[in-house]
């Protein structure tokens, strides 16, 4: 809590990118949170489009490419 406290207070982008670092491996190293769940995709595309598959789930057709 204080790691983020001091992020939200930082205004020099620079020190808070080595704030947040810095945050971000007491979290990994604390194990701070349990992932209790896995999103299950199932996708079904053309043979014709290559398609991104982002992370966060969404389709955007922005990364859809079609297929030579």
């Amino acid at each position: 809590d204080a790691a983020a406290d001091k992020v939200l207070q930082e205004t020099d982008p620079s020190k808070r990118d080595l704030l947040i670092k810095a945050a971000f491996e007491i979290s990994n190293k604390d194990f701070a949170y349990i992932p209790l769940h896995q999103q299950a995709l199932a996708w079904g595309v053309s043979k014709k489009l290559k398609v991104v598959q982002r992370a966060d789930n969404q389709v955007l057709p922005y990364w859809f490419v079609k297929s030579e």
